[in-house]
């Protein structure tokens, strides 16, 4: 077991090597070709060869398998099918994300054969942030910041788990891509278990665990016959993936009663009676959805955690004590994606259907009846405004959007994320419902009737008395020069529709903080 740790380290230090070499000379691709008795590794631009070295022929399987293990899941746009087809007969085909320090790097790593050998070539590079391909996850805030905790600890166990056994795997691929923790094996194998109480881990790493939230893989580690103690256990994540729908053809849509009698009834919300539905076009082949979306839930294990359960703590204790920290059914962290417009109802319940009698309880004693109009994530610090004299509870956005389904559909996605929302259908009426509402921030359509984007933005910066309101264009297509005009003209921000919901709310609410920050809009 240790020898094997070893091994993914060394090969993971080999990737960041030549990864980084790839991004700062610009190489197009890298091929890998056995040569016995070794493996040549040929960076290319063009077809000039930059570099070539070699290295173990050995290590051609591994690389094969660390890659298949990082499947680009969270972070792609490709359907299941598509982003790997296992080593077979010489053929291989994989999108991975290889994380590295400072980002993640996407490739795409597919098998040739030429003259009776076989190469290995990898190429397509991209470069995400961490912020960018954590977004894909689906944390909140405070997930987001409980990941930051657990990546500086020093050693532990981080237990992963999902309810499907199909997806087992790409909860293991996701959580080395994305994060870089490595994942060290199934929790269920005794060697490994043993393996675990004999050391101390040099970093966090993960091990697998079927269950379907993150108390019952505490609970389904210590039914294996050591304390969590004993393992080191420091956090828990049950990762889930649903399909994302593309937001070139989302639509507001009835609910589906019948899809809701197959949920608890203290899930549903009587009032609950619209969401989105992919209605299928050309950028999404079709399907209505576009890549996926994370489902969590998770929750950090401290000592108080520990004690409790080498106790023998049942789920209901374990969860009176989590739920008021933010741990979430998975089924209740999903159907709030539903309600952010994110992904769909048909979508979850493929995942999970089930929520147990705990949270069931826990959801009951925090006064709510539906996690649909109380759970939403937490996107925003309140920012206190004024209106006509009085102190507003929530920020105030006014979306000005010629297109119905686009403002419906912006509309739903910010009182989701617990905003208040006004709309207009132009620039000229822009102007009017900004001078009566006061708006703590604008988010504008730049192609619009009667008065487009610049124009409106060029008017409002010059009132006195609306100046001082950030505002953040959206357009359809990425132009260089048309955004040096609108930050020119006064636009605090711009960017393209087809942006990740998660990433417009991140930069609506840097906006919000940086006005504050100012003394914008009190």
């Amino acid at each position: 077991m240790q020898q094997q740790f070893d091994e993914s380290q060394r090969l993971n230090r080999f990737f960041s090597k030549l990864l980084q070499e790839v991004l700062l000379s610009r190489a197009d691709k890298v091929v890998l070709t056995p040569k016995d008795p070794n493996l040549e590794v040929s960076i290319l631009k063009g077809k000039d060869a930059l570099k070539t070295v070699n290295i173990k022929v050995e290590w051609y399987r591994s690389i094969l398998a660390f890659l298949g293990e990082r499947q680009a899941i969270v972070v792609g746009e490709r359907s299941p099918e598509a982003y790997r087809v296992p080593y077979d007969n010489g053929v291989f085909h994989c999108w991975s994300a290889v994380c590295l320090h400072d980002k993640v790097v996407l490739l795409e790593g597919e098998t040739f054969r030429k003259v009776g050998k076989e190469s290995l070539q990898l190429g397509n590079f991209a470069v995400l942030s961490p912020a960018e391909a954590r977004a894909q996850l689906g944390l909140s805030n405070s997930e987001q910041r409980s990941l930051d905790d657990w990546m500086r600890l020093d050693s532990g166990v981080l237990l992963v788990s999902n309810p499907l056994p199909q997806q087992r795997a790409w909860a293991h691929a996701t959580i080395q891509s994305v994060t870089g923790i490595p994942c060290v094996g199934d929790l269920s194998d005794p060697a490994l278990r043993q393996w675990l109480q004999s050391i101390d881990p040099p970093a966090l790493v993960a091990a697998t665990v079927r269950a379907d939230n993150a108390v019952d893989a505490l609970l389904k580690a210590r039914e294996l016959g050591a304390s969590a103690r004993a393992l080191k256990i420091r956090a828990s994540w049950c990762l889930g993936f649903v399909p994302r729908l593309c937001p070139h053809c989302a639509r507001k849509t009835p609910v589906d009663r019948n899809l809701l009698a197959e949920l608890p009834p203290a899930l549903v919300s009587p009032n609950w009676d619209s969401y989105l539905v992919g209605r299928g076009c050309a950028q999404c082949g079709e399907r209505g959805t576009s890549g996926f979306v994370g489902v969590n839930s998770l929750c950090s294990v401290d000592d108080d955690v520990l004690c409790k359960l080498d106790a023998g703590a049942g789920e209901a204790d374990l969860v009176r004590m989590l739920y008021p920290r933010g741990t979430r059914a998975l089924v209740e962290d999903g159907l709030a994606k539903v309600n952010d417009g994110q992904t769909t109802l048909r979508g979850i319940l493929s995942l999970s259907k089930t929520v147990s009698p705990a949270f069931l309880e826990a959801l009951a004693k925090a006064g709510s009846t539906s996690p649909l109009t109380s759970y939403v994530h937490e996107l925003v610090d309140p920012i206190q405004s004024k209106e006509n004299g009085q102190q507003r509870n929530k920020p105030l956005l006014l979306v000005v959007e010629d297109d119905l389904d686009q403002r419906a559909i912006l509309e739903m996605v910010f009182k989701a994320a617990d905003y208040d929302v006004v709309v207009a259908q132009h620039g000229v009426e822009g102007l009017k419902v900004a001078e009566d509402a006061k708006p703590d921030l604008i988010v504008a359509d730049l192609m619009m009737p009667l008065m487009d984007g610049a124009e409106f933005v060029k008017r409002l910066k010059a009132d006195a008395a609306l100046a001082r309101i950030p505002v953040l264009v959206l357009t359809v297509v990425a132009d260089g020069d048309r955004e040096y005009q609108l930050l020119d003209l006064g636009a605090e921000d711009y960017c393209q529709k087809t942006i990740q919901r998660k990433l417009l709310l991140k930069r609506i609410e840097a906006l919000l903080r940086r006005s504050r920050g100012a003394g914008v809009a009190r």
